[in-house]
């Protein structure tokens, strides 16, 4: 029984395999196609940042500037603000005692002598008032340095609440939960540099201290 080719060409069922040399007979001819004819290829383009990204990424960014606020104001005022007046009070109690531990060794002719000139130099009464007139205008400016700071985070407070309360869907669990790993990490890095950096630092020594006084007595 033969078969025909597209060509026409019998063909036996039992023939021999078609050669490289006859393989272009039974290759169908596809019509080559024009250009008008061509499929349009449209290039697509990337999508959009939608809302809900936008929406994610400012909720993050005001959460964090709240706890960064929250934190600045609770280790500035309990912490640095506490230990900068206690070093300048351990400074000057170090230079008084150093100043008394010297007249002990003086007579009581001697003291007498310093007291007089102690007290033409200052006159008690008058540095004891303007004293407690410093402590008082130094407590009512930072009180208002406090309430600005109490401000400042209480902005940012009822910016994030503003921007919370929008109707978008958010991962709460992993945005209180990234937000406090980072302001955790930061405070205990700002705790670890004041602990071995900050408080560590040497100011200006006794020595020096008795140097410029000195050297201002001996201009009078």
């Amino acid at each position: 029984m033969a078969a025909y080719t597209p060509t026409g060409i019998e063909m036996s069922t039992r023939a021999r395999p078609i050669s490289y040399s006859e393989s272009h007979i039974y290759i169908p001819r596809i019509p080559p196609v024009s250009p008008l004819q061509a499929p349009l290829i449209v290039h697509e383009k990337e999508p959009p940042v939608s809302g809900s990204v936008v929406y994610s990424w400012v909720l993050r960014f005001s959460m964090h500037l709240t706890l960064i606020s929250l934190f600045e104001n609770l280790f500035f005022w309990h912490f640095v603000s506490k230990s900068e007046d206690a070093a300048l009070v351990s400074l000057v109690q170090a230079y008084t005692q150093g100043a008394l531990q010297r007249c002990g060794s003086l007579t009581e002719q001697q003291r007498a002598i310093a007291r007089d000139v102690f007290d033409l130099i200052f006159n008690q009464t008058r540095v004891d008032a303007a004293g407690v007139t410093a402590a008082g205008l130094r407590g009512t400016y930072n009180g208002i340095l406090l309430q600005n700071s109490w401000l400042y985070f209480g902005g940012f407070l009822a910016l994030f609440t503003g921007i919370a309360t929008r109707h978008y869907k958010s991962d709460w669990p992993v945005i209180i939960g990234e937000n406090i790993t980072m302001v955790t990490l930061l405070g205990l890095y700002e705790w670890m540099f004041f602990s071995t950096v900050v408080l560590r630092y040497q100011s200006i020594s006794m020595a020096e201290l008795d140097r410029m006084v000195v050297d201002e007595f001996q201009q009078c």
